[in-house]
């Protein structure tokens, strides 16, 4: 009970601590902190998810309606650049998926007129990956939340997970971010989380950056125009280019996509599961 006890402690602190005027050199004061008393939790809810069965898809939004052309441009950004997110804080790198391509544009908050390159990988090499269930469990999972300061863990992720974050906001990211990294050398491939974005019908999937190097393969990439923006998360878009080949140097192969007739998309829609004429 000490455990729960030190981390129940660790969490009231969290909750109080004013992350406003946080910066590097604070991060580092507190990180002995929370680093060393979640990390005593054993039992983390995971579970294996059958790689060969799905697809994850990454959105970006562009003003150029020929979106992006290279393979490096819809991959995790350069550190010198990489911002802060939900799990990870600026310079520090994950590879931020969705479970199904619509999800991956409401992920990205778009406009009417914005042009957004969408692209799907698959896994190969492995036949299955572990995926630590972050700020939710799964129904057949929820038997370790008999384990104290598993329940603690849990019920606080669950709470701030569920936060929205503006832009100019991002240090709310904070609490998530430094309960993650205290568990990021646990043996998981990616953090699973819903979708704050897409009002909690979808699991986001934040791959380790080794992970990602050594067993995501591109599938294909779609350009689309949103042509109108509805309320409850939901889109008009058009097709307007498409590739599923890349040259020696990994730029994207496109066929022009003349004769789409638009696609009203939510959450719980794949493209693929659409008529394209």
């Amino acid at each position: 009970m000490e455990d729960k006890h030190d981390l129940e402690i660790r969490i009231t602190e969290l909750e109080k601590f004013d992350f406003s005027n946080f910066n590097n050199a604070r991060f580092k004061e507190y990180k002995t902190l929370f680093f060393s008393t979640f990390g005593k939790i054993a039992t983390i809810p995971s579970m294996h998810i059958a790689a060969k069965e799905n697809k994850f898809s990454r959105a970006r939004v562009s003003k150029d309606k020929r979106g992006f052309s290279r393979l490096s441009e819809m991959w995790y950004p350069p550190k010198h650049i990489s911002a802060a997110g939900r799990l990870n804080y600026p310079q520090d790198r994950l590879l931020y998926t969705a479970e199904n391509d619509t999800t991956s544009i409401i992920e990205v908050h778009p406009e009417k007129g914005d042009f957004i390159s969408i692209i799907n990988f698959n896994i190969f090499g492995i036949d299955q990956f572990k995926c630590l269930d972050f700020g939710f469990i799964r129904e057949e999972k929820k038997t370790i939340l008999t384990e104290p300061s598993t329940k603690s863990f849990h019920d606080f992720t669950c709470k701030k997970c569920r936060e929205m974050v503006t832009k100019d906001e991002q240090y709310k990211y904070s609490p998530t971010i430094l309960a993650a990294k205290s568990i990021f050398r646990s043996p998981f491939d990616a953090y699973g989380y819903l979708s704050v974005a897409a009002n909690f019908s979808a699991i986001n999937i934040a791959f380790k950056p080794e992970f990602a190097n050594k067993f995501l393969k591109f599938k294909d990439l779609r350009v689309v125009e949103v042509i109108n923006k509805m309320e409850n998360q939901i889109y008009e878009v058009k097709c307007l280019r498409y590739s599923n080949q890349l040259t020696s140097d990994n730029q994207f192969i496109f066929d022009k996509i003349d004769n789409c007739k638009g696609h009203i998309i939510d959450s719980k829609n794949s493209f693929e599961s659409q008529d394209h004429t």
